[in-house]
């Protein structure tokens, strides 16, 4: 048993037949050859199939059922694939119509590899000219091959050497390993922003430091002429809190002023004018007045609490 289908090739595209050839050979039923022919001598070959090993492999040690190779000099596709189904036309699972379906049973090993050989161009690029996006992951649940169990698999596994290094989990928890550090370097705008939705009044960032040794939990490194940390306060709460287990120990309020100091309620304002009798403060809070020539510059919060009055020139 043969079959011979030539498969029409683009207007665009130069002529050539493309025969895929199923039958008997060699006492075995299956696969036999498929090439891509030149339409004329000028043309050259741009791909064969084959059930041969790549002797270049070092990583594979048996025959493949189907290879594919070019030459330097193909301008064509090995493989190309023109996915028009909509779902609609599949009476088992209707919306599930995919252009590549590949299926890694349990215990199998993985279900495709890329080995990249090359040192001119990338092994994969996804063109992406769409409104969906280019790359999915989802963990999900098949009771028919997995009974009982959901996907539980991390999202993303980066390997240097056989060694995990960076690992994106299923809770969306960033894990590093090795002596690699994650780097972010823009040349063009801001290097990083973390931003939440109007509606979220969480956390915006959360730097924990699980080791009780000397490393800072935030270091900032600053060779510019810009301020080494900035704070923009649009809102009410306070534009910097440094905090204990439980307490506030450093506070900056959203108009500026220094708030409580190791844990106590105390300020120190600034402003023009005398204090007294306008400004509400703790005991011992300090006023720094800034119109000189007026008065003293210094006044200290002697008696009262959150009381306009008590405020001692010094």
């Amino acid at each position: 048993m043969k079959n011979d289908t030539a498969i029409p090739k683009p207007s665009s595209e130069p002529s050539r037949l493309n025969f895929l050839r199923w039958g008997t050979a060699a006492a075995s039923v299956g696969f036999v050859a498929a090439s891509i022919q030149p339409a004329a001598a000028a043309d050259p070959i741009e791909a064969f199939v084959c059930a041969t090993r790549d002797a270049g492999d070092t990583f594979q040690n048996v025959g493949r059922r189907l290879n594919f190779n070019d030459n330097q000099s193909a301008k064509g596709s090995i493989l190309n694939i023109d996915h028009r189904g909509d779902g609609t036309g599949n009476q088992v699972s209707p919306g599930q119509t995919y252009g590549l379906d590949i299926h890694n049973y349990p215990g199998a090993k993985s279900a495709l590899v890329i080995h990249q050989y090359s040192s001119v161009e990338r092994a994969v690029i996804i063109d992406n000219t769409g409104a969906k996006p280019a790359i999915e992951i989802n963990n999900t649940r098949n009771d028919v091959l997995n009974p009982g169990s959901d996907g539980i698999g991390d999202y993303l596994l980066l390997r240097d050497h056989n060694n995990a290094i960076f690992r994106l989990d299923k809770d969306l928890v960033v894990r590093l390993a090795g002596p690699k550090t994650l780097t972010v370097i823009h040349t063009a705008a801001k290097a990083f922003s973390v931003q939440t939705a109007g509606t979220y009044n969480g956390d915006t960032m959360d730097i924990v430091k699980s080791g009780s040794g000397l490393g800072a939990a935030l270091k900032i490194v600053n060779f510019g002429t810009g301020p080494c940390l900035q704070i923009r306060q649009d809102g009410l709460g306070n534009a910097l809190e440094i905090r204990n287990t439980i307490n506030p120990i450093f506070t900056v309020s959203a108009a500026g002023a220094i708030t409580s100091i190791q844990g106590k309620t105390v300020s120190i304002l600034a402003g023009t004018g005398n204090p007294e009798g306008t400004v509400a403060a703790p005991q011992g809070s300090l006023f720094l007045r800034t119109d000189s020539g007026q008065g003293p510059s210094l006044f200290v919060k002697e008696s009262g609490n959150i009381t306009p009055t008590g405020w001692k020139p010094k």
